[in-house]
């Protein structure tokens, strides 16, 4: 699959989203580092304790990364 074939199929997952947010506990340092590298920031006030998780284990905390559209877009795309 060449790289134009992958760059029109992520523009066609992204076509009508806003945002795309990731969670990720805190002691996954790559996929935060893939975030950081796809431009995500993390959104500390978003943090949370999931849900599902029981209380008291060690991934119960997630980090909350956000990319916003006018964030991915490039001017050549609007």
């Amino acid at each position: 699959m060449g790289t134009s074939t992958l760059t029109a199929a992520g523009e066609a997952l992204l076509d009508g989203l806003d945002e795309i947010v990731a969670m990720v506990v805190p002691a996954n340092d790559r996929s935060q580092g893939v975030m950081r590298k796809l431009g995500m920031t993390r959104d500390e006030t978003a943090d949370f304790d999931h849900p599902l998780v029981p209380e008291g284990s060690p991934v119960r905390r997630h980090r909350l990364y956000r990319l916003h559209r006018g964030e991915w877009e490039s001017p050549s795309s609007r």
